[in-house]
């Protein structure tokens, strides 16, 4: 009985944490010389709500991952200082690996 019951406990939970869940993944580059932009920070917000979901942090050549997200809309956010942050809308679907291509970065002017 005890076997069953932990058979069925493990099964029910670590099989459902990957089912229906999907990837995110970008390059952040300058708007202007085309150029990555490494380590900038990226966030995922529920498109209902606004609530921050999870982020990343861009690699050397402006790469990002984000996995393990639930379907849904969301806005994709960058935030990196000396550039105007970026939202993208994104949608999510079952299954998918979501590409979000190149993020393109605009310079901020500091008065």
């Amino acid at each position: 009985m005890k076997l069953r019951f932990l058979f069925l406990l493990l099964f029910s939970s670590g099989g459902h944490l990957a089912l229906g869940q999907v990837a995110l993944t970008g390059v952040i580059v300058d708007g202007t010389t085309s150029k990555p932009v490494p380590f900038v920070s990226v966030a995922l917000y529920r498109k209902a709500d606004s609530v921050a979901v999870t982020g990343a942090l861009a690699d050397s050549a402006g790469v990002f991952h984000i996995t393990h997200v639930a379907p849904g809309q969301y806005q994709l956010k960058t935030f990196f200082l000396g550039y105007k942050p970026q939202v993208v809308p994104v949608t999510l679907k079952c299954g998918d690996v979501f590409n979000a291509g190149r993020c393109c970065l605009s310079s901020r002017r500091i008065n």
